[in-house]
């Protein structure tokens, strides 16, 4: 039976191993909220020094990560939600979950939300949520963020790299976007608030009955701590590429 999970996780590397544990694990039709400390994630095939600027991150604080699914690179913090829809590759259907997200922004705080072609949610042409893919043995999950209240200026100066143009490699570089909070739109708006929108559209829309189940960090098991050693080897995994000179 599908299930809605709430991660009260704060590392990024323990909610994105519990998430690909899930995607093994949880009966399809589920869902998964968490939100994380502040850290930048990027995508399968891309490369940490020309899409994040790694000393600013060191001194800041903020940690790196990269996912199993492809796209872009992300800024994640306790202002931002990020959700995953468990589902087989049968019954994957990445433009009515963006549009679900949508509809749970408009039913609930009357934004104007809109998803493009790259099923990005748009609110004023602005990038309010991304999102990508993993398909894997028959399943497959869509995973978004969701900017609430996130530190843009943190965001901005994380996801800059200042070798952006000097390095040359074969990794995916990140398509680039204007942003904005959905608190810019909805003024006193909260990270809790969205998430129990999120929680009482969802649950309608795809039937989930069953109560939520929580995972912290004492729910962890072996696998997910394994699966913790593997996320944090990311720098590790891409050479530097080629510097240009110019």
């Amino acid at each position: 039976m599908a299930r809605f999970f709430r991660l009260q996780l704060r590392s990024i590397y323990e909610n994105l191993a519990v998430e690909e544990r899930l995607l093994r694990e949880a009966q399809p039709g589920s869902f998964i909220l968490y939100s994380s400390n502040p850290c930048v994630v990027m995508g399968r095939n891309q490369n940490p020094w020309k899409e994040c600027n790694i000393r600013y991150m060191a001194r800041e604080g903020i940690e790196l990560a990269r996912r199993r699914s492809g796209g872009g690179t992300v800024y994640h913090d306790r202002g931002n939600l990020c959700y995953s829809f468990i589902n087989t590759v049968k019954s994957h259907d990445k433009n009515a979950n963006s549009e679900l997200i949508a509809d749970a922004l408009k039913s609930g705080f009357g934004i104007n939300a809109e998803v493009n072609e790259r099923n990005d949610i748009l609110v004023d042409r602005k990038k309010v949520s991304g999102a990508a893919y993993r398909l894997t043995g028959g399943r497959a999950y869509h995973h978004g963020t969701l900017l609430v209240d996130s530190s843009l200026e943190r965001l901005k100066r994380s996801i800059l790299s200042p070798e952006l143009r000097k390095i040359s490699t074969k990794a995916t570089d990140s398509v680039r976007s204007k942003v904005m909070n959905l608190r810019e739109v909805v003024k006193g708006l909260t990270v809790d608030k969205v998430s129990h929108e999120l929680e009482r559209t969802v649950r309608t829309k795809l039937g989930i009955s069953e109560p939520v189940i929580t995972i912290r960090s004492a729910d962890m098991t072996e696998e997910d701590i394994e699966e913790i050693e593997k996320l944090k080897q990311v720098q590790q995994c891409f050479p530097r590429g080629k510097t240009s000179s110019s």
